[in-house]
């Protein structure tokens, strides 16, 4: 009866959901970023609940797996670039304590990046165009994360703007005409 409740609840909280962004794009006529990283939050959290709550309920038991990232997502944008790195188990054990670290690595390194979002499955974070300044141009970066100083594996992700904003430089004139010498016939 448990199971049946946790998952009536999921799917109410995927209803009221579906319903927040109708409305919000009837009334606004657009749906923003804010609006969509929003609700993934909410129904992130919904499913992260749910399955919890099935898996006490049905086994007995909270069955956790190791941290690991699957794929991930990036969208660049005139500021910068965001990343959606998406896995399992990014909040490490269910032993919280409140010495738990949990950072982002960029090439294995500790990076002082913008969080917007970090649940179990799904971190979002925003590098600004000053950060991509100081990786020397290097288009190619890779993400990790580190929780509580063990790292996760990497997945690779590429800087197109970096390659971009390096400074241009003015093309060389072309050489003005050049008087055209005939060839002499020393046949003679």
């Amino acid at each position: 009866m448990q199971v049946q409740t946790a998952f009536t609840s999921f799917v109410w909280e995927l209803n009221l959901n579906g319903t927040y962004i109708q409305s919000q794009y009837v009334a606004e006529g657009i749906l923003t970023d804010f609006d969509l990283r929003q609700t993934i939050g909410r129904i992130d959290h919904a499913m992260e609940r749910t399955m919890h709550l099935i898996q006490v309920y049905a086994d007995g038991q909270n069955l956790k797996q190791p941290p690991q990232l699957h794929y991930l997502v990036q969208n660049e944008g005139k500021g910068g670039i965001t990343v959606t790195l998406f896995g399992q188990s990014l909040r490490g054990t269910n032993e919280r304590s409140d010495k738990d670290k949990f950072q982002l690595a960029i090439n294995h390194q500790p990076a002082d990046a913008h969080i917007e979002l970090w649940t179990d499955q799904m971190v979002i974070f925003s590098l600004d165009s000053s950060f991509l300044g100081k990786l020397n141009g290097s288009p190619r970066l890779w993400a990790s994360l580190l929780l509580n100083g063990n790292e996760t594996n990497a997945l690779p992700f590429t800087v197109e703007a970096a390659a971009k904003e390096k400074p241009k430089e003015a093309p060389a004139e072309a050489p003005k005409e050049l008087p055209v010498e005939l060839p002499v016939d020393t046949a003679k």
